[in-house]
C-alpha cells in the first residue's frame, strides 16, 4: 500500500495540472471555505507561506539557480495561494452573477447544480440560467454527491463548489503558460506574460464564481495550445484534443465557439500547404466526429424540447434598470470619459451612488477586467490606493498589448509561423466582434463585463511575449520592452495584494 501511495505522489509531482488539482482539493479538506472570511489558521498559512516563497526565491537568485521552471513553480504557487485567499472570503450571494440558491425551483447557476444534484435530470425550461449547456453543472452536482457521501452535509458541501473554479483558474494559467512556450518566446518574456495572466484580476475572480465562465475559458485556452501543436505536428492526437476542448468547452458555454474561425483559419491554412490532403481530410474528419456532436447537442435538444432558436442566450426587457440601449451608437463607443466620469469602478444607477448606468462598452471594459462589476477595496485605504494604481496600470498594460498586436502584423518573427500568428488575430476578432454585438443585441450594462472576454487577457500576453523576445534591438524599442516589463510587474504586484487585502475592506 505505501509503495502505491509514493507511486501515486512521484506521478502528482510529475504532472503539475494533477499537482494543481490536488492542492485545491486538499485546500477543500484543510481550509473552512464556508467561514466566508480569513480564519486565524488560513491567515497563519498565508503568512508562512508568503516567507517561505521568498526565502526559496532568495536563496534560488543567491545560488544562481533561479531556472525558468522555479521562477513558473513560483508564479504558479503564488497565483494559487491568491486566488485561493479570495475563494475563503467570497461567500455564496458575494460577486457573483445570477447565483439564486441551491434548492428546488431555484432556475439560476446554483438552481441548476442543485437539480441534477438532487433529481439527476435536465431543467425543465429554458428560463433562468437553464439554458446553459450543463457539462460545468454535471460536474459541480458529482462533486457535491462525492462530498455529502463522504459525510459532508448539504449546507457545508455547497460552499465548496469554488474548490473546481479555483482549480479550472489555476489551470487556465498555467495552460497559457504553456502557450507562451508554443510560441517560442524566451525566459523572460514567457515568465511576465504567465504571471500577467495567472495574476489577472479576471482569473482571480473566476476562481470563486459559481457559473461557467471558467470552465468555458479554460477549455478554450486547452483547445487554443493544442491548436498550436497541432500546427506545429500535425498529429491525431492533437487535433482529438483540439475537438475535446471545441467541443467540451461548448457544452460548458456556446462562447467557446469563439475558438472556432481561428482553428478552421489553421486548418485551411494546413490543408493549402500540405501534399498529403487524403490525410488532412481523415483528420478534419475525426475533429469534426468529436467537435460538432459534443458542441451541439444541447442547442438541438433546446431546440426540439423548448423551440429555442440556436445560440438562445437570456435576454432582461427594455424595461429593466439595467437597460442601456437607449444611449446612441457613438455614446456607447466612443464616450469613454462619460463612463470614467462615474469613477474608476463600474456605474450601476442612483442605488450605488452613480448617476446613470454603465453604457460606454471600453470604460466598462477597462474597469470590469480590473474590478468586476464590484468596487473592489472601498473602504479602506491601503486597498483603494492599489485600486487606484491598478486600474492606471492596466490602462499602460492594455495599450501595451494593442501596441504589440499592432507591431506583429508589421513584423516577421522567425520564431512564430505567420499562421500561428494569423490564428491568434483571428481568434481576437472573433471574441471583441462578437462581444461588442452581444452588448448591442443584449444592451444592458451587465453584457459588457469583461468576463466575456478574458481569453482576449492570453491572446494580448502572447503578443507582448512576441515583442519581449524579438532580438533585433534598437534604443527605441529597448525602452519599450523595459516599459512593458515593469508595467507588468507592477501590475502583478498591485493584482495580488488588492486581492488578498480586500478581505478587510468593504466592498
Amino acid at each position: 500500500m505505501t509503495a502505491v501511495i509514493v507511486k501515486v505522489y512521484k506521478r502528482i509531482l510529475k504532472h503539475p495540472f494533477l499537482l494543481l488539482l490536488s492542492a485545491c482539493l486538499l485546500s477543500a479538506l484543510i481550509f473552512d471555505y464556508s467561514a466566508d472570511n480569513y480564519t486565524p489558521f488560513f491567515v497563519a498559512f498565508l503568512c508562512i507561506a508568503v516567507v517561505l516563497l521568498t526565502a526559496l526565491m532568495v536563496y534560488w537568485k543567491s545560488h544562481g539557480g533561479l531556472t525558468e521552471g522555479r521562477i513558473v513553480f513560483l508564479i504558479t504557487a503564488a497565483a494559487f495561494i491568491v486566488k485561493l485567499a479570495y475563494v475563503l472570503y467570497t461567500g455564496l450571494g458575494v460577486r457573483q452573477h445570477d447565483i439564486g440558491t441551491f434548492r428546488v425551483g431555484s432556475k439560476s447557476h446554483s438552481g441548476y447544480i442543485f437539480r441534477l444534484y438532487s433529481e439527476q435530470s435536465f431543467p425543465d425550461s429554458v428560463s433562468g440560467q437553464y439554458y446553459h449547456p450543463p457539462l460545468h453543472y454535471i460536474i459541480e452536482a458529482v462533486w457535491l454527491k462525492l462530498q455529502t457521501a463522504l459525510g459532508a452535509s448539504f449546507e457545508t458541501a455547497q460552499h465548496y463548489v469554488t474548490a473546481l473554479t479555483l482549480f479550472y483558474s489555476c489551470a487556465s494559467g498555467y495552460i497559457s503558460y504553456k502557450i507562451f512556450k508554443e510560441l517560442n518566446l524566451n525566459k523572460k518574456a514567457a515568465c511576465i506574460c504567465y504571471a500577467t495572466a495567472a495574476l489577472h484580476p479576471a482569473f482571480i475572480i473566476f476562481a470563486a464564481s459559481y457559473n461557467n465562465d471558467c470552465l468555458s475559458v479554460t477549455l478554450m485556452l486547452f483547445a487554443l495550445l493544442y491548436l498550436i501543436r497541432w500546427w506545429k505536428n500535425p498529429t491525431f492526437f492533437n487535433i482529438i484534443m483540439v475537438a475535446f476542448g471545441i467541443g467540451f468547452g461548448m457544452m460548458t458555454k456556446l462562447s467557446a465557439v469563439y475558438i472556432a474561425p481561428a482553428a478552421a483559419a489553421v486548418f485551411l491554412i494546413k490543408f493549402l500547404s500540405e501534399k498529403q490532403k487524403l490525410k488532412k481530410v481523415g483528420e478534419f474528419a475525426v475533429f469534426g466526429a468529436i467537435a460538432i456532436p459534443a458542441g451541439t447537442w444541447w442547442s438541438f435538444r433546446i431546440l426540439y424540447k423548448f423551440q429555442a432558436r440556436l445560440g438562445y442566450v437570456m435576454r432582461l426587457g427594455t424595461n429593466h434598470d439595467q437597460y442601456v440601449g437607449f444611449h446612441s451608437v457613438s455614446d456607447r463607443l466612443f464616450n469613454l470619459f462619460g463612463g470614467l466620469s462615474e469613477g474608476i469602478y463600474f456605474a450601476r444607477g442612483e442605488n450605488f451612488g452613480n448617476t446613470c448606468h454603465e453604457y460606454n462598452i471600453p470604460s466598462a471594459v477597462l474597469k470590469t477586467s480590473v474590478f468586476g462589476e464590484w468596487h473592489m477595496g472601498e473602504g479602506l485605504t491601503v486597498t483603494e490606493v492599489l485600486a487606484y494604481i491598478l486600474f492606471i496600470v492596466n490602462i499602460i498594460v492594455i495599450a501595451a498589448s494593442l501596441f504589440c498586436m499592432l507591431h506583429a502584423l508589421f513584423k516577421k518573427y522567425e520564431k512564430v509561423p505567420n499562421a500561428l500568428k494569423a490564428c491568434l488575430y483571428v481568434l481576437y476578432v472573433s471574441i471583441m466582434g462578437t462581444y461588442v454585438n452581444f452588448c448591442f443585441t443584449h444592451a444592458h450594462d451587465c453584457t459588457m463585463d469583461f468576463r466575456y472576454i478574458v481569453p482576449a487577457v492570453v491572446i494580448g500576453a502572447a503578443f507582448m511575449g512576441m515583442f519581449i523576445s524579438d532580438e533585433t534591438e534598437s534604443r527605441f524599442k529597448t525602452y519599450i520592452k523595459k516599459g512593458i516589463i515593469y508595467a507588468s510587474a507592477v501590475f502583478c504586484v498591485c493584482s495580488a495584494l488588492l486581492y488578498l487585502l480586500a478581505n478587510y475592506a468593504a466592498n
